[in-house]
């Protein structure tokens, strides 16, 4: 029956996780359930041992981002499979170093659950922090991102990032569950008055500090933007140069429209990998003469219109290829020659924008490579 009950209550994490974020149920996400979504799980630590704690952990991991992440299967079918597995096994070990740190507070038999429940929340926070770093960072999925729509609660970014508020969240969560298991609201107040008024210093800080912000932010001076936003829904994974042409031709159409509607906006945004064929660089080299015209037929456009346009391209830099933002502004630099303000992706897609540890490995995978083909070669009959 423990068993059972756990194993709902990892289930109900896994949803109110999910949905507290933007999902398939609710486009903007339900943000109240970024500040319960882990109260579930704190019952089930409360009542798992070292032996089973990474198994809720696992189920919590692979069903809470196979909700979350469910659009990735229109990135590619096999990466949805790739985030499950993941994340199963790192929330796994996660759960097994909360569960030891529940057992470090049962042993130490302190009186109130304020320094358990802090402990939990910054592992937490810690986990969050560390799964955004490394070639396989991954920045999906934090808690405080559930508040994406609450101005005063974002304010705390411009001190420490998402992190503070990361952490709140984590704490209520936790909390909260602190106050369901404990069953007798009396009860818990009375044990946990440290824990009741951190969490108050805690709400009222931020709420203030975001208003004395928001107030500084809104007597400043500021300058309004149009912009139109261009997407041509298409699907990037066609390469062909006829596609190529096709997909240009219906964003310069369709920028045509946007135009038309608000001749005096000053940004056309076009979407990323927008045009395929890196512009510089075949406007520079002219080796494909059907590209170089392509090229000079988008500078073209750019250059009749007003607007700055902000073009997703591929860029050759000294450090190798990236995906990058391109601006062309006629009013700036003169679009002949293409010199945009650029801006590349900081963090690229391992194995699909980029192949991680490429230099290191180089003479690796050559080696590798040379020994499979000797291998195949005299495993051929008459060889």
């Amino acid at each position: 029956m423990r068993f059972c009950t756990n194993i709902f209550l990892t289930l109900l994490a896994s949803f109110l996780f999910s949905l507290a974020h933007p999902n398939f149920l609710f486009e903007n996400g339900v943000a109240f359930f970024g500040f319960i979504a882990l109260f579930p799980l704190y019952i089930v630590l409360k009542r798992a041992t070292p032996k089973n704690a990474w198994l809720f952990g696992a189920i919590f991991g692979g069903i809470s981002y196979g909700l979350f992440c469910y659009w990735l299967t229109a990135y590619h079918p096999y990466t949805i499979y790739i985030a499950v597995f993941s994340y199963a096994l790192i929330l796994a070990l996660l759960f097994e170093i909360l569960e030891f740190e529940f057992l470090l507070f049962e042993k130490i038999e302190c009186k109130s659950d304020f320094f358990s429940i802090l402990l939990l929340s910054l592992t937490w926070t810690s986990y969050e922090f560390l799964k955004t770093k490394g070639f396989l960072g991954f920045s999906y999925g934090i808690l405080a991102y559930s508040q994406w729509k609450s101005n005063l609660f974002l304010q705390s970014a411009s001190w420490g990032g998402v992190w503070p508020l990361s952490f709140f969240c984590a704490f209520t969560s936790f909390s909260f569950g602190n106050f369901v298991f404990t069953k007798k609201p009396i009860l818990f107040v009375k044990k946990n008055h440290i824990l009741l008024t951190f969490w108050a210093f805690c709400f009222l800080f931020l709420l203030v500090s975001g208003k004395i912000l928001l107030l500084k932010h809104s007597n400043q001076s500021s300058q309004t933007v149009s912009v139109i936003c261009v997407q041509n829904n298409t699907d990037s994974h066609k390469y062909d140069f006829e596609i190529y042409k096709r997909d240009i031709s219906i964003l310069k159409s369709l920028s045509k429209k946007g135009l038309e509607a608000h001749p005096n906006a000053d940004l056309v945004v076009w979407p990323e990998t927008a045009v395929v064929p890196p512009i510089i660089e075949n406007y520079n080299s002219k080796r494909d003469f059907d590209r170089y015209q392509m090229v000079l037929d988008i500078l073209r456009f750019f250059s009749e219109n007003d607007s700055a346009f902000v073009v997703g391209n591929q860029h050759t830099e000294k450090d190798g290829d990236f995906n990058s933002a391109l601006v062309f502004d006629s009013y700036g630099k003169n679009p002949f020659p293409p010199e945009p303000k650029r801006y590349s992706k900081i963090h690229l897609v391992p194995f699909s924008e980029y192949f991680p540890y490429r230099k290191q490995l180089a003479g690796e995978v050559k080696s590798f490579s040379r020994q499979l083909f000797f291998r195949l070669q005299s495993s051929v009959p008459g060889q």
